[in-house]
């Protein structure tokens, strides 16, 4: 007999009655599926984070950080890359500003997501666009000291 998935029958005086087979419905045959170990890992990582004593503070801001990237760089390619294939250069210059704003975006919406008060959310866009503008010629001096390394 295959193995099948039961549906225990809710009774008035349940805990009264010992379970028995009769109690179940029937359903359909289980399909058993065991996760593949990297989605175990990372929900070992999640519950460890979470259960630190600041484990939700640093949830809640990734996932904030997260959506305003989302809302912000990826929104912007999509915009940029259907005004390229339109052949309209105001969507793909709308597109690049969305694009541009990806470090204010995301410090912004960590803020909203920590509740922060309106003075700190403002002033977030100034400090995200400051890390992105900082980040990005890090990165330019990274990689032309880096060619420069690999040439010698």
């Amino acid at each position: 007999m295959p193995s099948c998935l039961y549906i225990k029958v809710e009774k008035e005086n349940h805990h009264l009655q010992p379970k028995q087979p009769h109690h179940f419905l029937r359903i359909f045959p289980v399909v058993t599926y065991k996760a593949p170990p990297i989605i175990i890992m990372t929900r070992k990582i999640i519950n460890t984070v979470k259960s630190a004593p600041y484990g939700k503070i640093i949830i809640t801001s990734l996932s904030a950080m997260a959506q305003g990237l989302f809302a912000s760089l990826l929104i912007g390619t999509i915009i940029s890359t259907i005004g390229r294939q339109a052949g309209i250069p105001a969507i793909v210059e709308a597109g690049s500003f969305a694009m541009a704003m990806a470090g204010p975006a995301m410090a912004v919406s960590i803020a909203y997501a920590l509740h922060a008060s309106p003075l700190v959310i403002f002033s977030m866009a100034t400090v995200g666009h400051a890390a992105n503008t900082l980040a990005e010629r890090a990165a330019r001096w990274q990689s032309s000291s880096y060619r420069s390394w690999r040439q010698a």
